[in-house]
């Protein structure tokens, strides 16, 4: 029995040791033919693999975005330096000059409201010196307008009053041989005051004539010279 038991073992063992040589068959393996023995196969065509054709379509690659140059500056305008300072002595203005005070003591005193021949007298020497005036007699507003005028012209206290200074800034002096409108202002006035003369602008022999008797029988300066002295008298 033991024996028997011996023998299966030993059998089992032969057989593991042939399955581990030999692989699963428990055959032996025989050993291959040579080469020349074995009948050459043929080699399978392999079949024929479709064409694929890819069309690669070139994309331009983008060209390169070039780097901007840098700007040439532009040149800005300098602007002009500014000069140097200098000390300049300060602009003094003229002193304001104060306006002559009126004065009434030599000739006839003039305003609004007066009239007669020595307001024609004024009048005919306003517009003489340039300002323009309506000759009527009547010392109105445009009369005054005209004597503010003058007065402002002259440098004058400008109140449309006609005092000694306006006067003598309106009355010239005069002598034979002048002419023009003060001449004629002159022969109307001594009409005025009772000396006939004829009144067309010429100082001639007749007028120095009638200036001189006028002069005689006012106790003046008997010349023929119509001044600061005859006025006054021809117009009071």
């Amino acid at each position: 029995m033991v024996a028997s038991l011996a023998v299966i073992g030993l059998a089992a063992a032969v057989g593991l040791a042939l399955l581990f040589l030999g692989g699963s068959d428990p055959k032996v393996a025989s050993p291959a033919p040579p080469p020349s023995a074995t009948k050459a196969q043929p080699t399978p065509t392999p079949a024929p693999r479709p064409t694929v054709v890819v069309t690669v379509t070139r994309t331009p690659s983008p060209a390169p975005a070039t780097q901007p140059s840098p700007e040439t500056p532009t040149p800005q305008p300098t602007e002009p330096s500014e000069p140097p300072v200098v000390d300049e002595p300060p602009v003094v203005d003229d002193p304001p000059v104060a306006p002559v005070e009126q004065r009434f003591d030599r000739f006839y005193p003039l305003g609004r409201g007066d009239g007669g021949y020595v307001v024609v007298a004024l009048q005919g020497l306003l517009g003489m010196q340039g300002v323009r005036t309506f000759v009527d007699g009547d010392f109105g507003a445009a009369t005054e307008r005209s004597v503010r005028q003058w007065q402002a012209q002259q440098g004058l206290s400008v109140t449309g009053v006609v005092d000694d200074t306006t006067w003598e800034t309106l009355t010239p002096e005069l002598r034979q041989g002048d002419s023009g409108g003060a001449v004629k202002v002159l022969q109307a006035l001594l009409n005025d005051r009772g000396y006939p003369t004829i009144v067309d602008g010429d100082y001639g022999e007749q007028t120095a004539a009638t200036v001189r008797a006028f002069q005689s029988d006012r106790g003046l300066t008997v010349d023929g010279y119509v001044g600061s002295e005859s006025w006054p008298a021809l117009l009071s």
